[in-house]
């Protein structure tokens, strides 16, 4: 998932500087081949579009620039290895051409070729310093590589040149959190604003280092926040069930599961954990009401649980609970 999101988020910035580029050198690109080209990128007739930028090269119509917007065309087409050649050549006609350098940069990046992005991004930064997306890339491309030392820099630079970029402290917690550095985590956690688009999963983290620090009544603060942003998602709520119970409050947790398994019906883990603790507890009306609910779900586990609970009953005596139970069972059977 992370590695989706993060293309789709270079994908986008890529696209603002090529159209930007386009429009903004657009009296530059005064031959004929280039307009016509550049109209049929703009209609997304990226194929059509290289065909007549190859004319445009054959008719000599400024070659370096003619290479960068066929790179774009393939990159557009999702064909990075030939973006890629395309930006090299732009580079080798026109090496001061930073864009070029942040294309080519980006497409290593999408690529996972990460040291070459590195190299080419580094070398990008002498002729652009101050290109915000060009140390951004290069920052994610030193942390897929586990270079925080070097990738730490570049964020708190990034943060420094604009200020608006909040996901950097989230992107500086995710670092400080893998080197086993919670505090450090949380610092950058605690100046993550509440009207991030990451607010929920700044929630999230904060209840995990909680968690592992053994602080479960912050940890089920911070995940009942998370909960709160998405209603949605059940899987919080299943963690919850088992911060309750770390906690040293069983019966809440039962409690808990059986408030989630109303609100997400076929919810079979929730009812499976809530059963289990129940049945621990020796809780056995509980546990076993949770364990039908996984049972009529469909889950191994609820059958097992309920077998487990039919011989806490024959052992108690108890013919009428045993009864409901191979009721159930031999139904289930039946039906099959």
């Amino acid at each position: 998932m992370n590695m989706i999101m993060e293309k789709l988020h270079f994908v986008t910035v890529f696209r603002i500087a090529i159209f930007s580029f386009l429009f903004s050198n657009q009296m530059l690109m005064a031959g004929e081949y280039m307009k016509k080209a550049d109209d049929l990128y703009r209609e997304g007739k990226f194929l059509a579009a290289i065909s007549v930028y190859r004319q445009a090269l054959a008719a000599e119509e400024n070659p370096p620039i003619t290479h960068f917007n066929i790179g774009n065309c393939w990159f557009q087409l999702d064909s990075l290895p030939q973006a890629a050649v395309n930006y090299e050549e732009t580079l080798r006609e026109a090496p001061e051409f930073s864009r070029a350098y942040l294309n080519l940069g980006i497409v290593y990046f999408n690529m996972n070729q990460f040291g070459s992005a590195i190299s080419t991004l580094e070398r990008g930064r002498i002729e652009d310093p101050t290109n915000v997306t060009m140390v951004n890339v290069l920052a994610e491309s030193y942390r897929k590589l586990n270079k925080y030392e070097l990738a730490i820099p570049l964020l708190e630079q990034l943060l420094e040149m604009d200020s608006s970029k909040i996901d950097i402290l989230f992107t500086l917690a995710e670092i400080y959190r893998d080197l086993n550095d919670p505090d450090g985590a949380v610092g950058f956690l605690n100046r993550y604003p509440d009207t991030g688009r990451r607010l929920s999963d700044k929630y999230f983290m904060l209840s995990e280092i909680a968690e592992k620090k053994g602080g479960f009544s912050e940890a089920l603060f911070f995940l009942n926040q998370y909960a709160s942003l998405n209603p949605a998602d059940k899987w919080p709520h299943y963690k919850i069930i088992g911060l309750l119970q770390k906690q040293g409050n069983p019966l809440s947790a039962v409690f808990k599961a059986q408030e989630t398994v109303k609100t997400f019906p076929g919810f079979s883990d929730a009812a499976l954990l809530g059963g289990n603790i129940a049945f621990t507890e020796k809780q056995f009306r509980y546990a076993e009401d949770l364990y039908r609910i996984a049972f009529q779900n469909g889950s191994a586990g609820g059958v097992t649980g309920l077998s487990n609970i039919n011989r806490i009953y024959l052992s108690l005596g108890d013919r009428t609970g045993s009864e409901r139970i191979n009721s159930l069972l031999s139904s289930k059977q039946r039906q099959k």
